[in-house]
């Protein structure tokens, strides 16, 4: 099983992000229902072994988080532009989940991500590249994007399996932030 740990977004918050997503006319456009944020990837993790990662995970304290989404952006940069994305704020409480999450996971054989924490929601995959004047036009049409607050009380884990029509992903089980 592919495995990741996400928070979910409120319903009202991925209307907020229609005429955002309506915007996108290249690439592999998240859906509704795919639109998430990744706080740790597993990658590949023996089914039978979910318990124990269930386990781990549950010993996470942490209390709901108070967020917004803000602004867009792209990486690795605009001219080479393969995933664009929305921001989330405020960063340091997503972060300090993050660390929690790599700690409980350290002694299954989970090693902390090397990469800075960017927190974003995954709106396009590129396969092919825009013109840079297109991805400078979104960029520069969305800067200003705020949602409403909103407030995630659980995160999840999930297992993903890729298709042609992008990730499936199957929810295994949600933790209280409280």
């Amino acid at each position: 099983m592919r495995l990741f740990i996400a928070l979910d977004l409120p319903q009202t918050i991925k209307e907020e992000l229609g005429p955002v997503l309506k915007s996108l006319k290249w690439g592999r456009v998240a859906r509704n229902h795919q639109l998430h944020l990744t706080l740790y990837f597993m990658g590949e993790f023996p089914e039978e072994k979910n318990s124990a990662v269930i386990e781990a995970l549950s010993m996470v304290k942490a209390g709901p988080l108070h967020l917004r989404l803000r602004g867009v952006g792209c990486f690795p940069t605009p001219a080479k532009a393969r995933v664009l994305w929305v921001g989330i704020r405020p960063r340091e409480p997503l972060a300090e989940l993050k660390t929690q999450i790599e700690q409980a996971l350290l002694p299954l054989g989970f090693p902390p991500e090397t990469r800075s924490f960017r927190p974003h929601i995954t709106l396009s995959r590129l396969k092919k590249k825009p013109l840079l004047v297109e991805i400078q036009t979104f960029l520069t049409q969305f800067q200003t994007f705020s949602s409403s607050d909103f407030e995630v009380r659980t995160f999840t884990l999930y297992s993903s399996t890729l298709g042609r029509e992008g990730s499936r992903y199957t929810r295994l089980h949600d933790f209280l932030l409280e």
